[in-house]
C-alpha cells in the first residue's frame, strides 16, 4: 500500500513552441533550406546529452494506428518481411556524458528493477568496462504481435512505451487511456495564465480503489452530476475526523478538487492549479456528496427524502402486494391445472394397468396353448419317432433273417459243391487203379483163353 502520496504538482508548459522543416528529419523554424538558425538548432540537438528515437516498423498484414498521450494518432502501414510477422516498435537511447556516467552508475546501484526494460539496460551498461566512454546508444525492440491485439479487442496499451496500438482507423481508435480527458487533469477554461483570470475554474475528482466502487451523485446549482470513480490516482495521507479527533491518514477513497489558485485568498502565488483533497467519509457532509441521484435532487432534505422514500416504498409494497396477488391466482391456476393433469395422468395409469392385466392375461392363455401344442406336437414326434424307430428294427431284422437265409444257402451250396468234387477226385483216383484191374482182367482172360484154343 501507498503511504505517502508521490503525486508531482501538477505542471504544464505555458505555449509549447513547434518548429516544422520539411526537408529534414529535425524540426525546427525556419524556411526548408540551410541558414544560421538551422544551423545553431542542429548544434543544438547535437550537443544534447540525452536522446530518443523511435522507429515503427510495420511487418503485419493490417495498418496499424498508434496513439500518443498528447492524442496524436498516427498510421503505419504493412510492410513485407521474410523474417517478421510483428508490428515492432524500435526504441533507440543516446547517452553522452555526464547522463551515460549517471545512468551506469544508477542501474549499477539499484538493488531492484521495477521493469524488464531496466533489467535489459542493466545488461547492455554492463559491457562497459569503465567510465571512459562518451557516449552509447541501446536498441530496444517492442513487438507486438497481430495474436496479441485481437485477442485484446483490437486495441492494447503498451504501458512501457506509453502507447496505445490498434487495428482501427485514428478516428476510430479509442483515446490514450492517460490523457488528459481520462486522467481528468486537463485545463479548464484557458489553460494557461491563470493568474489572470477573474471567474473560478472547477474541476472535481472521485478517487476510489474499492472493487466494488460504484458513481456517486452531487447537487451543483440545482442540477445533479454524476461523479465516476478513477483508479489511476494513489493513495493519499489526508487529514479528516475520525471519532470527533482530526487525523491524518491514508485514504484509497476520496475528492480531489481543482481550482484556479488565484481564487484561493489563502496562497500567496495566485498562479497554477491548486487543489484539495477530502476523504469521503467528510465529502458527503462538507461537499454534498450523495450516493443516489434522488438523494442528490434533494440537495440531502432528510424530511422530503423521508417523504419520498416512504412514498416510494408504499409503491413498492403496492407493486409487491400485486404481484403476489398476481403470483397467487397464477399459482391457483398452475395448481389446479397440476390436479387436472395429476387425474387424468391417474386415470391413464389405471386404464394401461388394466390394458398391461388384459394383456398379461392373454398372453398367459396364449402361453398355455402354446404349451399344450408343444406337447401333443412332442408326444406326436415322440410316437412317430418311436413308429419310426419300429419299423426300422422289423426291417433291420428282416435283412438280417434275409442274410442268414442267404447266407445259409451259400453255405449248403458251397458245401454241395465241395462233396461233389470230393467224389469226383475220389473217382478220378481210382479210375487207373480200375483200368489197370480191367487191363489185368483182360490180359488174364486173354491168358485162361489162349490154351483152350491151342487144344
Amino acid at each position: 500500500m501507498i503511504t505517502v502520496d508521490a503525486t508531482p504538482a501538477l505542471a504544464q508548459a505555458i505555449r509549447p513552441t513547434a518548429r516544422l522543416h520539411l526537408n529534414s528529419p529535425h524540426t525546427y523554424f525556419g524556411e526548408p533550406e540551410t541558414t544560421q538558425t538551422s544551423q545553431a538548432l542542429r548544434s543544438e540537438m547535437s550537443n544534447a546529452m540525452v536522446e530518443e528515437r523511435y522507429y515503427y516498423i510495420n511487418h503485419t498484414h493490417l495498418p496499424i494506428t498508434i496513439m500518443r498521450r498528447d492524442g496524436l494518432p498516427m498510421t503505419i502501414v504493412p510492410s513485407r518481411s521474410q523474417t517478421s510477422s510483428d508490428f515492432i516498435i524500435r526504441k533507440v537511447l543516446i547517452l553522452k556524458g555526464n547522463a551515460l556516467a549517471s545512468a551506469t552508475s544508477a542501474l549499477a546501484g539499484l538493488t531492484e528493477l521495477d521493469s524488464s526494460e531496466l533489467e535489459e539496460l542493466r545488461k547492455a551498461f554492463k559491457h562497459l568496462e569503465s567510465l571512459t566512454y562518451r557516449e552509447a546508444s541501446i536498441m530496444l525492440d517492442y513487438a507486438i504481435t497481430v495474436k496479441d491485439l485481437m485477442e485484446k479487442g483490437g486495441w492494447l496499451y503498451h504501458y512501457q512505451l506509453d502507447l496505445t496500438v490498434s487495428v482501427k482507423e485514428p478516428l476510430n481508435t479509442p483515446p490514450h487511456p492517460y490523457c488528459s480527458r481520462f486522467l481528468n487533469i486537463g485545463g479548464f477554461g484557458e489553460t494557461y495564465r491563470y493568474g489572470n483570470q477573474a471567474e473560478l475554474n472547477l474541476k472535481i475528482r472521485y478517487v476510489d480503489h474499492s472493487p466494488t466502487a460504484s458513481p456517486k451523485y452531487i447537487n451543483l446549482a440545482g442540477k445533479v452530476l454524476m461523479l465516476r470513480p478513477q483508479k489511476d490516482a494513489p493513495f493519499a495521507r489526508i487529514s479528516a475526523k475520525v471519532n470527533g479527533k482530526r487525523t491524518d491518514l491514508v485514504y484509497s477513497d476520496y475528492l480531489e478538487i481543482f481550482y484556479s489558485a488565484n481564487a484561493d485568498p489563502n496562497l500567496i502565488d495566485g498562479l497554477g492549479v491548486a487543489h484539495a483533497r477530502i476523504a469521503l467519509v467528510e465529502a458527503r457532509e462538507t461537499v454534498g456528496l450523495y450516493d443516489t441521484y434522488d438523494d442528490a435532487a434533494n440537495s440531502g432534505n432528510i424530511e422530503l427524502g423521508r417523504k419520498e422514500k416512504l412514498a416510494k416504498a408504499l409503491h413498492e409494497v403496492e407493486l409487491v402486494r400485486a404481484t403476489i396477488a398476481r403470483d397467487k391466482a397464477a399459482l391457483e391456476q398452475e395448481d389446479l391445472r397440476l390436479r387436472r393433469e395429476l387425474a387424468d395422468a391417474k386415470r391413464e395409469l389405471e386404464l394401461e394397468q388394466a390394458r398391461i392385466a388384459r394383456d398379461n392375461l392373454e398372453l398367459e392363455q396364449r402361453r398355455k396353448d402354446m404349451e399344450s401344442k408343444r406337447k401333443a406336437h412332442d408326444e406326436q414326434l415322440d410316437r412317430e419317432k418311436r413308429e419310426h424307430n419300429e419299423r426300422l428294427e422289423a426291417a433291420r431284422n428282416e435283412r438280417e433273417a434275409a442274410a442268414r437265409l442267404e447266407a445259409q444257402h451259400w453255405r449248403d451250396f458251397y458245401e454241395s459243391r465241395s462233396l461233389h468234387r470230393k467224389d469226383q477226385s475220389d473217382m478220378i483216383k481210382f479210375i487207373p487203379t480200375i483200368m489197370l484191374a480191367v487191363v489185368a482182367l483182360g490180359t488174364a482172360y486173354l491168358k485162361i483163353s489162349s490154351p483152350a484154343k491151342t487144344t
